[in-house]
């Protein structure tokens, strides 16, 4: 065996590799998420392979809701990337703004539970610009709350309608209604 070269038990025994999706690097859309946000985005999602494999065992780590999270504390999260508490809290506010990972807090001494999220996949959207795409998240899933049956409003009275939606005129002309938004 030449020195420097892996052999293979070398390979099979020591080197576990963490893995970063593609769509993180070369993507306008995540063109300017600074690297060491892409790092600490590695780590939480390679953490989450841990929490599936304890909630595929105990149920552990799976919240009401059914979501898997990740317990990394920030002191862990420094101690593995060499970053100070500050830059921790600072990338992390970075993936939050890019929709890569939620945060909840569980409350006084206890860590955060932490949610990767996935990337952003549709081709479209990564040849944008992250400030100047639209939230991919509300595109795709659509409350109940979005649906509107027509563009005529309904009886109720515009203090009770959704802020969401415009104020609306109808006007009759002829053989047809015409709605004019205000």
């Amino acid at each position: 065996m030449a020195y420097g070269r892996k052999s293979l038990i070398q390979v099979q025994a020591t080197e576990i590799h963490y893995q970063l999706p593609k769509v993180l690097v070369g993507t306008t859309y995540y063109q300017k998420l600074c690297a060491e946000a892409k790092f600490l985005y590695m780590l939480i999602n390679d953490r989450l392979k841990l929490s599936l494999q304890t909630a595929k065992d105990t149920g552990n780590f799976v919240d009401e809701h059914g979501d898997v999270y990740v317990i990394y504390p920030n002191n862990e999260l420094s101690q593995d990337t060499g970053y100070g508490k500050d830059k921790i809290i600072k990338l992390k506010k970075e993936l939050i703004r890019y929709n890569l990972l939620d945060e909840e807090r569980q409350g006084m001494k206890q860590p955060n539970r932490l949610y990767p999220k996935n990337v952003v996949s549709d081709p479209f959207l990564l040849e944008i610009a992250f400030e100047d795409a639209p939230n991919p998240w509300e595109l795709y899933e659509v409350g109940n709350s979005d649906f509107k049956n027509s563009e005529i409003p309904t009886s109720r009275t515009l203090k009770f309608r959704l802020q969401e939606l415009v104020k609306t005129e109808i006007k009759k002309s002829g053989i047809s209604n015409q709605v004019r938004i205000i």
